[in-house]
């Protein structure tokens, strides 16, 4: 069985007529004939019904045209869409917390105005999360912040970012900036353990050889009703009170 008899049947269905459905076809008369009788000796069922020099669609062909017709248009349309140079399918895509908040969102709807034929499924998670889900493949992307050191994902650095320190000490950022250094004796709130900030930040302080004597690195407690690990809360403060910091990664991982 071809699509070629499929496409005669259902020629002969709307138009019952051998030399106008083969005219429509394109093909001869005699063509439309032998396929027609190839295709009912493959079903073993007469679709038509033979009257004189005529043909009429019969029960087992009327049932057969209602349930074919529109599964082969759609076949149809697959095969075009396919052929085609347009984007189609489904992706599945990751982000780090922070890029699929804020940075994600104006991406995706863009590229879905140029795209309609392609389906998108997202996903927020920290950053270990997104590389590990990549890594299995329940992921075809994943943007995150920070370094990636998984060997089995291959990955593309997009852009560069700064990390700032904000306090609510209007005092303290009003005499800044400061050397990090000047701050590590203070009270910090920072992302969860597998946030690509967090590891960033911390890997960044490392360079400092007093950091190594400080209690700094085993003082934080995880909450497990919070998303953040906790050294001690303080609240957000004004633009004004910040201090830059290095400039941290933003990657794109996929499946190597």
């Amino acid at each position: 069985m071809t699509l070629r008899y499929l496409e005669i049947f259902l020629a002969l269905a709307r138009t019952p007529n051998m030399r106008d459905a083969a005219a429509k076809l394109f093909i001869s008369q005699a063509a439309v004939s032998s396929a027609l009788r190839d295709f009912e000796a493959e079903l073993g069922v007469s679709l038509f019904d033979r009257m004189g020099r005529g043909i009429r669609l019969n029960d087992k062909g009327r049932l057969l045209e209602e349930r074919l017709a529109p599964l082969y248009n759609q076949l149809k349309n697959v095969l075009a869409l396919v052929a085609s140079d347009e984007l189609a399918g489904k992706i599945r895509i990751g982000a780090s917390t922070t890029l699929s908040d804020f940075v994600l969102p104006q991406v995706l709807y863009n590229f879905k105005m140029r795209h309609h034929q392609v389906e998108i499924e997202c996903e927020s998670g920290n950053t270990a999360d997104i590389v590990r889900h990549v890594e299995h493949g329940l992921l075809d992307v994943g943007f995150v912040e920070g370094d990636v050191h998984n060997l089995a994902v291959e990955i593309t650095p997009l852009a560069k970012e700064s990390l700032v320190i904000v306090t609510a000490d209007k005092a303290l950022a009003e005499a800044g900036p400061y050397p990090i250094e000047a701050l590590l004796d203070r009270h910090w709130l920072l992302r969860e353990p597998g946030s690509g900030t967090r590891e960033t930040f911390l890997r960044q302080l490392t360079i400092l050889e007093k950091c190594a004597r400080r209690s700094f690195w085993n003082s934080s407690t995880t909450t497990p009703s919070s998303r953040f690990s906790t050294i001690r809360v303080c609240s957000p403060a004004s633009p004004r009170a910040s201090c830059s910091g290095k400039s941290a990664p933003v990657n794109c991982s996929s499946s190597a």
